[in-house]
């Protein structure tokens, strides 16, 4: 392929005229030939001057031939671009013209784009919270998972007792004191809080808040989730422990109370429930609670 205007082509002298007064080619009798655009190095092609010897067949034919060069050059070099980029074809198919390289887009392509994004958003943004929520939980669930591995294992140290004593004395009051700094020493990075009525409540995933009953046979431990504020227990009984009132076990349902490990969990539901291993909240619309003995619930 070839750039700019081309030669005329040979024309051998088998083809010349026959008739001398023919008038040859037909358009020129009143259309006229061609216009020979020399400025444009696209349309020089169409020069076609000299054709009047041609036979009517092979004139057509050269005619065409041309026209068709010409089509395929500016289909594939307009304005002297080799290879037009594809912001270029787009816009040529649209305006039928070339434009320089610098034009911009118009309000609508990026009214457009900005509405593609404004799509993309709307389902990425709650996904990723939801993603979010959702580890704060399971991040806490794992928290109290290790604190009662570790709280199992002083169990079985102190002579299957939650009940710690010190210089052979045990105080029930003291219970859930001494067993929080317990689990604190054997696992340093959770931090563990003694409950009662008014304080030890858990407000963060790695806080756990830790009751011990006056029997020592029995823990449970609560944890509350970061941004969800929903809160998690574990109970784990070595007998069946009573409703006593005022206690962790008040407000648990009595499947919670039997001997076994129970999962719990109180929603936030339209209010806060309060996450502290001392005072199990009761069920209710606002926050609704349940237990189960085989995994967390999932309210």
């Amino acid at each position: 392929m070839w750039s700019g205007a081309r030669p005329n082509p040979s024309i051998p002298a088998a083809f010349s005229r026959k008739d001398p007064g023919e008038v040859w080619p037909p358009w020129a009798a009143g259309l006229g030939p061609p216009s020979a655009e020399a400025s444009s190095p696209l349309c020089a092609s169409d020069d076609l001057q000299g054709h009047s010897k041609l036979p009517t067949w092979e004139y057509w034919l050269q005619f065409a031939v041309l026209r068709a060069d010409a089509l395929f050059m500016i289909l594939i070099n307009c304005r002297n671009r080799p290879v037009p980029s594809p912001r270029l074809r787009f816009r040529e198919r649209r305006g039928g013209v070339c434009l320089d390289d610098d034009a911009g887009f118009t309000l609508i392509e990026l009214m457009v784009v900005l509405l593609i994004l404004a799509i993309l958003l709307a389902i990425a943004i709650p996904t990723f919270l939801g993603v979010t929520k959702s580890a704060n939980d399971r991040a806490a669930q794992s928290n109290l998972n290790t604190a009662l591995v570790n709280a199992k294992a002083a169990f079985q140290s102190n002579s299957q007792s939650y009940g710690i004593a010190v210089g052979g004395v045990t105080t029930p009051a003291n219970f859930p004191t001494l067993f929080a700094a317990t689990l604190g020493t054997a696992e340093p990075s959770l931090s563990f809080l003694a409950a009662s009525t008014n304080a030890g409540t858990s407000t963060g995933q790695s806080t756990i808040s830790v009751w011990v009953p006056a029997d020592g046979n029995g823990i449970i431990l609560a944890a509350q989730a970061k941004g969800t504020q929903n809160c998690w227990f574990m109970v784990d009984n070595a007998v069946t422990e009573p409703a006593t009132a005022n206690t962790g076990y008040a407000n648990l349902p009595a499947a919670a109370l039997a001997a076994g490990t129970w999962y719990g969990e109180a929603k936030n539901g339209t209010a806060v429930p309060t996450c502290n291993a001392d005072a199990v909240p009761a069920t209710s619309v606002a926050s609704p609670v349940s237990f189960q003995g085989n995994g967390f619930p999932n309210l």
